[in-house]
C-alpha cells in the first residue's frame, strides 16, 4: 500500500499535493483516451452522426477539459507558498 499524506479530522482535511498531481494525470489520460476511442469509433462507422453521438462527444470533451485545466493549475501552483481549495 502507497504511503501517502491524507488526513482527516474533526476540522481540517490534509491533502497530498503530489497525489493530487497524479490523480488528474490518470484523469487527463482517461478522458483523452475515452474521447480518441469514440472519435475512431465513430470514424470506423462512416455513417451520419447522430445528436446521441453530439452529446456524448461533448461530455467527453467538457471531461478532458476539466481535468487538464485541473492538472495546468496544480503543476503550476506547486511551487506557490499557499494552496486553497474551495468547496
Amino acid at each position: 500500500m502507497n504511503k501517502d499524506r491524507f488526513d482527516l479530522d474533526a476540522d481540517k482535511v490534509v491533502l497530498d499535493y503530489e497525489v493530487l498531481v497524479k490523480t488528474a494525470q490518470i484523469a487527463v489520460r482517461f478522458s483523452r483516451d475515452k474521447l480518441e476511442h469514440s472519435l475512431s469509433k465513430w470514424h470506423e462507422i462512416d455513417c451520419a452522426p447522430h445528436s446521441a453521438d453530439a452529446q456524448w462527444m461533448q461530455e467527453e470533451a467538457t471531461a478532458l477539459a476539466i481535468a487538464t485545466r485541473t492538472l495546468h493549475y496544480l503543476v503550476k501552483g506547486s511551487d506557490r507558498e499557499e494552496v486553497v481549495i474551495k468547496r
